[in-house]
């Protein structure tokens, strides 16, 4: 076994001097970028060099080892527990997926403009000088380990993240089963059914953001939760799943799927497909509809008539129905009160009538769902799991 740090400006001599006969006799080959980091600071502000720019790109010591430990004589308890530290789990544990990203989103540094950035920053961009700081006083400065540009592991730095790669999965069949357990399981994933970001972002709305509504049916023939579930997932790997929350965002009246309509009955399709190869006992599923916010465009949260909530509340049924027969022991709803949305724009609404408004329209879905199981799901000071990270940002004061 050879190892190669990174950390003279020496090129590439090293590996130029190996000769056939030591390639030939190599059974791993390990180069460490940097034994401290890959990102200096020479001053402040300077621009942070990765050695993934191409711009650090050099070699030095040559150092041998002869041992080699095969991780498959580990108990599988053991490896498990090595691969949590891995970027197969999410920092935040959140896990997102979109049917606009059509893809598993990367958390990464955003900019000091963002909304709620101080309380953001702490998530994001670790190596940067900024994000050094803490009420205590300057923190000791160790370097990039970011998740996002490198495998290594950050106990308190970083929380970047972007999806793994296809290594872990592709080495050998025990070590895929021990990655797809630990990526499915340890993480929460949140399905949202048309845009992450902002999750009250709904179609049209980007082309039309000031003129008058325009009147639309439901977009796609599926929802989003039937895709991740039948196309993202591997089949086999859904028993492994432990927390899914499905995320609608405040589509208009007219704009959520009918009873009759194909999202609906693909929806009722996918539940019953699902009834076998989820681990029930062991799933948090989690119902939450977006609100509009402050940052809505007006004529996108106009108020609606008495007739109108009422087919949102149906909209809510519909989705919620099906999941009946799953046999869930842990089924929560985040469901925003549609008939609060007939007050004037102009008319304030306490947020204590909004709170009462969400919790009634929260214990109808979840007694709707869990039927007589429903108190065994708060008794004994039983808890919600926490608000996912998106809640907390868009919705909730930090």
């Amino acid at each position: 076994m050879i190892i190669y740090a990174h950390a003279d400006p020496e090129p590439l001599k090293p590996l130029l001097a190996l000769t056939a006969s030591s390639l030939a006799s190599l059974t791993s080959l390990k180069i460490i970028l940097n034994q401290v980091s890959c990102h200096r600071h020479e001053q402040y502000g300077a621009d942070p060099l990765c050695c993934l720019d191409g711009r650090e790109a050099n070699w030095s010591g040559v150092y041998h080892c002869h041992s080699h430990y095969d991780t498959h004589l580990l108990p599988r308890e053991l490896r498990l527990r090595i691969l949590e530290y891995t970027d197969l789990i999410v920092p935040s544990r959140d896990v997102a997926w979109s049917r606009q990203d059509q893809g598993y989103l990367t958390f990464h540094s955003e900019s000091e403009f963002a909304h709620d950035y101080e309380y953001r920053r702490q998530f994001f961009g670790c190596w940067f000088p900024s994000n050094t700081q803490t009420p205590q006083g300057p923190r000791p400065y160790t370097g990039c380990f970011c998740r996002r540009r490198h495998s290594a592991f950050s106990s308190f730095t970083c929380k970047c993240w972007a999806p793994p790669g296809p290594a872990l999965f592709l080495v050998c069949r025990t070590l895929y089963q021990d990655a797809v357990l630990t990526f499915y399981s340890g993480n929460r994933f949140i399905v949202y059914d048309y845009r992450a970001d902002p999750p009250w972002g709904l179609p049209l709305m980007d082309e039309n953001p000031r003129g008058p509504v325009p009147v639309y049916d439901y977009p796609n023939e599926r929802l989003a939760a039937s895709q991740f579930l039948r196309e993202v997932v591997p089949a086999h790997c859904l028993g492994h799943l432990r927390f899914l929350e499905l995320v609608f965002p405040p589509y208009r009246p007219r704009s959520w799927p009918r009873l009759e309509s194909a999202a609906t009955q693909d929806w009722r399709a996918t539940v019953d497909w699902l009834q076998d190869k989820i681990n029930a006992p062991g799933l948090t599923l989690r119902v939450v509809g977006g609100d509009v916010s402050d940052w809505t465009p007006d004529s996108y949260s106009d108020p609606i008539t008495v007739s109108e909530g009422h087919t949102i509340k149906e909209a809510y049924m519909n989705r919620l129905r099906p999941l009946r027969q799953l046999g869930l022991t842990r089924f929560y709803a985040h469901l925003p009160d549609p008939w609060q949305r007939r007050e004037p724009q102009n008319e304030d609404i306490s947020q204590e009538l909004i709170e009462d408004g969400k919790r009634r329209m929260k214990s109808m879905a979840e007694r709707f769902v869990m039927g007589d199981q429903y108190e065994s799901l708060y008794a004994n000071n039983k808890e919600e799991p926490g608000l996912s990270l998106w809640e907390l940002f868009h919705y909730h004061d930090t």
